[in-house]
């Protein structure tokens, strides 16, 4: 199954990525990592018929410090 990502989502990610490098080394490849898991395992659950329900939830430092454009509006 392809994924295809809007390319609002995809500047999302990138800049979530961005933010949490800002704070670690490694910490946005980290993130990066998560996401694509996160991406994979939907993929499965929906290849078995399964419901997804989010569990995604924002991050409080990354909205609290993060410029406001950078904020993942996909997830509120």
């Amino acid at each position: 199954m392809l994924v295809v990502l809007r390319p609002e989502a995809e500047q999302e990610l990138l800049e979530a990525q961005a933010w949490y490098e800002s704070k670690a080394l490694g910490l946005g490849f980290e993130f990066a990592r998560a996401a694509d898991a996160a991406v994979a395992s939907a993929l499965r659950g929906k290849a078995r018929g399964q419901v997804l329900q989010s569990r995604i939830q924002p991050n409080p430092a990354f909205e609290r410090d993060a410029p406001k454009a950078a904020r993942p509006s996909l997830l509120r």
